[in-house]
């Protein structure tokens, strides 16, 4: 058995098509805006990658075509937090790897200083078109306990640099 619709509105195909124009391109609206606000934040350095606790610049890198690359932290290192570490400044379009360290310990790479090293992990990347790379996490794990160091560095490749590789700052998290 079929029930008959009662609510307000119910049976007119178009009470006001004037109306219905207005929803339409305001829905298009929404949807450019929603997509130019995706584009920006692919494309330009999140406000949140700033450095504070418990995030340390600790200096060093090696200049390329756009300087030298920086490297950003944000969010606590805490289980169960968000965070993130972002490339900025780096050569747009290019191969690049990030180092994860325990340690700091200097090493002559490519005419400039590697920092974190030795390595416990090595990751190939490529930066965006606006030189950047965004590493994002959602929830810090809780594997690590707290007052652990850990050491981020990038190297880009980059023909402005010294011997074709630039060096970004190396930058310093304390977990919580």
């Amino acid at each position: 058995m079929l029930c008959a619709d009662r609510s307000p509105g119910a049976g007119r195909v178009n009470a006001s098509p004037r109306r219905a124009g207005r929803t339409a391109r305001a829905a298009r609206v929404g949807a450019l805006l929603g997509l130019l606000g995706l584009v920006f934040a692919l494309s330009a350095p999140s406000a949140a990658a700033q450095l504070a606790p418990p995030w340390t610049d600790k200096g060093g890198g090696l200049p390329g075509e756009a300087g030298i690359p920086r490297l950003l932290g944000s969010g606590e290192l805490v289980p169960g937090t968000p965070g993130q570490i972002q490339l900025v400044d780096a050569r747009p379009s290019s191969n690049c790897a990030i180092y994860f360290s325990l340690l700091e310990v200097g090493v002559p790479v490519k005419g400039g200083t590697l920092s974190a090293y030795p390595p416990m992990l090595v990751a190939s990347l490529v930066t965006g078109p606006n030189g950047a790379v965004l590493l994002p996490w959602a929830a810090w794990p809780a594997a690590l306990p707290p007052g652990v160091e850990l050491f981020f560095q990038f190297l880009v490749a980059d023909p402005a640099a010294v011997q074709g590789v630039s060096i970004s700052n190396l930058l310093m998290g304390v977990t919580g």
